[in-house]
C-alpha cells in the first residue's frame, strides 16, 4: 500500500465525515464512535479486523472483554501505532473520556477522528449526541492517539 499524502488523507476523511456528520450517537443503529472509527480506518487503508455488531455500551464492555482488552484504548493499540497527541495528522484517531451513561458501564472512552488543524470530530454532550461535530482536542483531554494509515 502506497502512504497516503496529507491532502489525500484530507479528502477521505472529509467524506467520511461528510457521511457521519448527521447522525445522531444511536446505539441501536450501529451510530457509536466504535463504528466511526472502523469506517475511518478502512478510509486510510487499512484492514481493521470484522467489527462486532455493537448496540449498547455494555455490549461494547462485552466485546471488547471477549477480545482480550480491558479499554478502548487497548484495542487501539493492538491495531494502529500508538503516537502523542500532539503529533496527530488529518486522518488520525484520538479517544476521550467517554460521557458514562445512567446504569451503563463506565470507562469506556470516546473515539474522536482528527482534521489536522487541533480539532477532533465525534459525539459529545455538548450538542446532546445529536450529530458527530468539531471538538477543540486539547492534548490534555485526550487519553490517546493511533497513527492511522501511513
Amino acid at each position: 500500500m502506497r502512504p497516503l499524502s496529507l491532502a489525500e488523507r484530507g479528502r477521505r476523511t472529509g467524506a467520511l465525515i461528510d457521511v457521519w456528520r448527521e447522525r445522531p450517537l444511536d446505539w441501536r443503529a450501529r451510530h457509536h464512535c466504535i463504528a466511526l472509527a472502523h469506517a475511518q480506518a478502512r478510509a486510510m487503508g487499512a484492514k481493521p479486523p470484522a467489527l462486532p455488531s455493537i448496540r449498547s455500551p455494555l455490549q461494547a464492555r462485552r466485546a471488547l472483554e471477549k477480545m482480550g482488552f480491558e479499554t478502548v484504548e487497548d484495542m487501539l493499540t493492538s491495531l494502529f501505532p500508538r503516537i502523542p497527541p500532539a503529533m496527530m495528522r488529518v486522518g488520525d484517531l484520538c479517544t476521550v473520556p467517554g460521557a458514562d451513561e445512567p446504569g451503563g458501564p463506565r470507562g469506556l472512552a470516546a473515539v474522536m477522528v482528527a482534521d489536522g488543524h487541533g480539532n477532533v470530530f465525534g459525539w459529545h454532550a455538548a450538542t446532546g449526541f445529536r450529530r458527530i461535530e468539531s471538538v477543540l482536542a486539547v492534548n490534555a483531554d485526550c487519553t490517546g492517539a493511533w497513527r492511522i494509515g501511513w
